[in-house]
């Protein structure tokens, strides 16, 4: 289901400083654009819905790879 005005992050694993914020749309959507190649973690929250991280249900938070 879409979910608007959810914050959305986006962490390279190598440096959880660094972080990306977004916001999704009215229709769910979010883009990060110039992401550099790397290992990241995905995860977003919403004001009423608990936190979670990419993959989190499957017990262990799914690190995205990004490739040119």
């Amino acid at each position: 289901e879409r979910l608007r005005k959810a914050y959305v992050r986006l962490a390279p694993v190598s440096d959880a400083a660094n972080v990306r914020p977004a916001v999704t749309d009215e229709e769910g959507r979010f883009v990060f654009e110039n992401i550099q190649p790397g290992n990241y973690s995905l995860e977003a929250e919403h004001q009423g819905l608990i936190e979670g991280k990419y993959g989190e249900h499957a017990g262990t938070p799914v690190e995205l790879r990004i490739v040119n």
